[in-house]
């Protein structure tokens, strides 16, 4: 249960920290926007981890899709 409290806060992290990249109100270059996504992606891969070892399919689901939208808006960035 305590793996699923840690990877239910890991993932909202990653939700926080891509937010934050998004946040056009933040005065960020271009650089930092990426390195916050990709801070993002990695914090939503620990818990996608932590998610498979408990077998939620639906946080396993939600979690692969979070990390695909990230990878696809850095691509744009660059």
């Amino acid at each position: 249960m305590s793996d699923v409290l840690t990877a239910d806060g890991q993932f909202e992290q990653a939700s926080n920290t891509y937010g934050r990249a998004c946040d056009t109100r933040e005065n960020l270059d271009k650089r930092t926007r990426i390195s916050l996504m990709n801070s993002a992606c990695e914090q939503a891969e620990m818990a996608l981890a932590i998610f498979k070892n408990g077998n939620d399919r639906k946080k396993i689901e939600s979690c692969k899709s979070f990390i695909t939208e990230v990878r696809k808006m850095m691509k744009l960035l660059k």
